[in-house]
């Protein structure tokens, strides 16, 4: 397992991983003594049936809603990969739409990032935070790591890089 210690007190953060049709999130919350605890990982249906101003205003209003009920303070969103063979245009849009959200409400600071950027916030090697994605390296030992979907590891990964900003 690999086990890094953050360096944050008291703090909820929240981890964000965009799909077409759903969106992901954890949220952590660091302890006192420089660990963090899952508080939950969950993910909201897009709509389908919403045009899609619609369903970005729903994406705005539900994910307002978690921030503050969580009081929100750091977040981070695992963003599509650079090298993605198709666009996906409503990926991009909530993505987009998540971003202004959190620069707009409490949170304090917030981060967007492909892979090889949350491998250098964790200063560990890329393949690593891959592994990690994957289920194949356990991160924080936490038990129940190979069971969780990649986008909740993702999400539990970017909620923690981001309460170490």
């Amino acid at each position: 397992c690999y086990n890094r210690p953050i360096g944050v007190h008291n703090m909820k953060s929240l981890g964000l991983r965009v799909t077409p049709k759903l969106v992901y999130f954890s949220v952590i919350e660091a302890d006192n003594n420089g660990t963090f605890s899952i508080l939950t990982n969950d993910k909201v249906v897009v709509p389908l049936a919403l045009t899609v101003p619609e369903r970005l205003r729903f994406i705005r209003n539900t994910f307002l809603s978690i921030v503050l009920e969580y009081s929100i303070e750091r977040a981070g969103i695992k963003n599509a990969e650079n090298t993605a063979q198709t666009i996906n245009y409503d990926r991009l849009y909530m993505e987009g739409v998540l971003q202004e959200l959190i620069a707009d409400c409490t949170i304090e600071k917030f981060f967007a990032s492909n892979m090889a950027k949350l491998s250098g916030l964790f200063t560990i090697d890329r393949k690593i935070v891959k592994q990690m994605c994957a289920g194949e390296v356990c991160f924080a030992k936490i038990d129940e790591w190979g069971s969780f979907g990649q986008e909740t590891r993702e999400c539990v990964l970017c909620a923690v890089a981001a309460s170490e900003l």
